[in-house]
């Protein structure tokens, strides 16, 4: 009987797997279908919406819900809940039905289409930086961002795939690349326009974009969270703003087991236990907000904070409190 259950489950498992990467195919054969051949291969073009780039918020609506139904942590799940949601409305709905131009700096060139939040020059994306900065950058990679939310969702069965240790974390400085981009790209937008400045932001959409669709196909070798934590220009731009801003997870020490479930159940491989030991906090670049390293400590050592906090230091007696609640 136990052996049976076993290979069902293995067959089960298997199957999710399999849906998992289909539904990563899919995301990518819209993005291409919908954004080059219509004009490279008209012959192979399907012109539909069900293959454009909406591919990957229908992909990420499909799997949410066993997402979420999944979930055993309250906190978990009401960011998967909040994930899921603004993938219907902002970044789905409201571009579809409603679509407007936002405001723009006039170095940009282009209004962009709402949301413009990881559009550099847009007036969403300052308002997003002010965010990130009392917030953190959860407010995007945790909460808001189609490239956390398709992996969150699609990407669940490959969490364990995620590459750890300490060669995985020194290649974090690959980020400072996607760094200087973004910086080169805020500094252009503000430059007299030039052909320089045109052919950067056409080279940088482009990069972005295949690596971004890509990095899609690599997801079962490399855990859910690859392009977030090497290549992403936008989060890790973010990062920084979020470092010197206000939110950072602390940690009461004198709670601390040293078990390292907080490392192990980070996706962007953060080794968590360590800057724990060392600094008492976790204010590091890759850090997204996430809050999976608070919801996992068995001892409810760790503690998100951000603007809303002031000063305050971890309080005493929290045995009543929810790991990851304000």
């Amino acid at each position: 009987m136990i052996a049976g259950e076993s290979r069902a489950s293995l067959r089960r498992h298997r199957m999710i797997l399999a849906l998992s990467v289909l539904g990563f195919l899919y995301a990518v054969w819209g993005f291409v279908n919908g954004s080059y051949l219509r004009t490279a291969c008209p012959k192979l073009f399907i012109n539909t919406i069900f293959l454009s780039h909406y591919s990957e918020i229908f992909v990420i609506l499909a799997f949410g819900g066993f997402a979420i139904r999944a979930e055993t942590n309250t906190y978990t799940r009401r960011r998967l809940i909040a994930l899921v949601f603004f993938m219907a409305t902002m970044w789905g709905a409201v571009p579809f039905f409603f679509p407007f131009r936002e405001p723009a700096v006039p170095g940009l060139g282009i209004s962009p289409w709402f949301p413009g939040v990881h559009v550099p020059g847009a007036l969403s994306y300052f308002v997003w930086l002010a965010l990130i900065f009392f917030f953190g950058r959860r407010v995007d990679c945790g909460w808001c961002c189609p490239c956390v939310a398709i992996r969150e969702t699609v990407g669940r069965p490959f969490r364990e795939a995620t590459i750890r240790g300490e060669g995985a974390w020194r290649l974090r400085s690959v980020q400072w690349l996607a760094i200087m981009a973004h910086v080169v790209y805020l500094v252009l937008l503000f430059c007299p326009r030039s052909r320089f400045a045109s052919d950067y932001f056409g080279w940088f959409w482009k990069l972005v974009l295949f690596g971004y669709y890509l990095s899609f196909l690599l997801v079962p070798l490399t855990g859910n969270r690859n392009f977030c934590r090497y290549l992403c220009p936008f989060g890790s731009f973010y990062g920084l703003v979020g470092t010197l801003g206000f939110f950072r997870i602390e940690a009461d020490r004198s709670l601390c087991t040293g078990c390292g479930q907080c490392t192990s159940s980070c996706d962007m491989g953060i080794p968590v236990q360590s800057l724990v030991d060392e600094r008492g906090e976790v204010r590091v670049l890759e850090c997204v907000g996430c809050g999976r390293c608070v919801t996992e400590c068995p001892a409810q050592a760790l503690t998100m904070r951000d603007v809303r906090d002031g000063p305050s230091r971890i309080a005493k007696g929290r045995e009543d409190r929810q790991p990851g609640d304000r």
